[in-house]
């Protein structure tokens, strides 16, 4: 059976990159379709996903074709519930393929085989993806978007944490991390579908990147210099989950005692949004915080995972795939963190980057422990 993965359009290139880790999976039919297998599961969604097609296959390009793809899928997995179908169309759709016309053919093919419509409260819901081309500029990709027709049935996951703002919470700071930008950089800790064994936040802040590991149940050790912030890190965890669970704890702490205060560890991730000056790419100070986090963790665990996300030029130029060398960050060139950060254990392997708005953009960044203690 085939499942297909759904992404919004945010940056297809994350996307995919988060289906990767989490689902093991590399086979894009659409920067924005990815096929996985459906054993996988299904409660674990990509952070951006706009949804998941069980029983999922690709569509003729041609209306004359559809009828009997159809009717050779109904057969390998039949209807017997209400049903209506839906349409979504990505992008520019696909060119000789109309949403009336597609949806009234399958329609037709699925009651023909004794199935009931129902358009207000059906059982399944068959959905329809005509995928094309992006309709505005996007974040710079090296998949071509072919326009590619897909169908299956809806499969709705729920994680509501991903739609509470965090403004909803009793402790808020307007500098809060985005709590789907949090889940995405869980994501991308993960190894070969493998989440880690647990997540290390330095700068738990308002405590985002602690609730969304431990919706996915991973034990979480969140520190932060300010004992505002850690305290209300933690009356935001509680107020969601309840009182703090064995494996996972809140502690005021320099990032430079992080070893200290949680000792040695295996197959750690070390998630976090390091301080900086918010409107601007720059800041020495900064630079020096994140490479002190960066030392102790590699001194916590020598072969574990950094995912974090950095401030860059207000400049985003979007047909560059690769950084450039001179890019700034955080009052130093990209090409001089890389090096940092390889001197100190770490190689980047994976840096992407995303606008943020007009005056800001970031790069998420995953790296992996050389297992050398420098």
């Amino acid at each position: 059976m085939v499942r297909m993965i759904v992404g919004s359009g945010w940056h297809p290139r994350l996307f995919r990159e988060e289906v990767l880790r989490i689902y093991d999976s590399d086979q894009a039919i659409h920067p924005r379709i990815v096929i996985v297998d459906q054993k996988e599961n299904p409660d674990l969604t990509c952070s951006h996903s706009s949804m998941i097609l069980d029983n999922a296959i690709i569509l003729p390009m041609r209306v004359e074709g559809i009828s009997e793809s159809i009717r050779q899928w109904l057969s390998e997995y039949p209807i017997n519930d209400t049903f209506a179908v839906r349409t979504t169309i990505l992008g520019d759709g696909v060119p000789g393929l109309k949403r009336r016309n597609i949806e009234g053919t399958i329609g037709k093919e699925i009651t023909d085989t004794g199935a009931i419509v129902d358009l207000n409260d059906p059982e399944i819901t068959v959905r329809i993806i005509l995928a094309g081309a992006a309709d505005q500029p996007q974040h710079p990709d090296s998949l071509i978007s072919e326009p590619v027709a897909v169908i299956g049935i809806e499969n709705t996951v729920n994680h509501p944490f991903l739609n509470q703002p965090m403004t909803s919470m009793p402790f808020f700071k307007p500098v809060t991390l985005d709590p789907r930008l949090a889940s995405l950089l869980i994501s991308l800790a993960y190894s070969k579908g493998e989440p880690p064994s647990v997540v290390i936040d330095p700068f738990s802040g308002t405590g985002c990147i602690p609730i969304q590991a431990h919706y996915r149940g991973i034990p979480v050790l969140a520190s932060d210099l300010d004992p505002e912030m850690i305290k209300g890190s933690k009356v935001n965890f509680e107020h969601v989950f309840g009182p703090t669970p064995p494996g996972s704890a809140f502690h005021q702490s320099d990032v430079s005692k992080m070893v200290d205060l949680w000792g040695v560890r295996e197959n750690a991730a070390f998630i976090f949004d390091p301080p900086y000056a918010r409107n601007s790419r720059s800041s020495s100070d900064a630079f020096e915080v994140f490479m002190s986090a960066c030392y102790t963790a590699s001194k916590i665990d020598p072969e574990g995972h950094i995912v974090t996300i950095l401030p860059t030029s207000s400049e985003y130029r979007v047909d560059n795939l690769e950084i450039p060398d001179t890019e700034e960050v955080m009052g130093k060139k990209w090409s001089d963190l890389i090096h940092g950060m390889e001197q100190i254990g770490w190689q980047i392997e994976l840096a992407i980057m995303t606008r943020v708005h007009k005056s800001l953009s970031r790069i998420i960044v995953r790296a992996v422990g050389c297992g050398a203690q420098k």
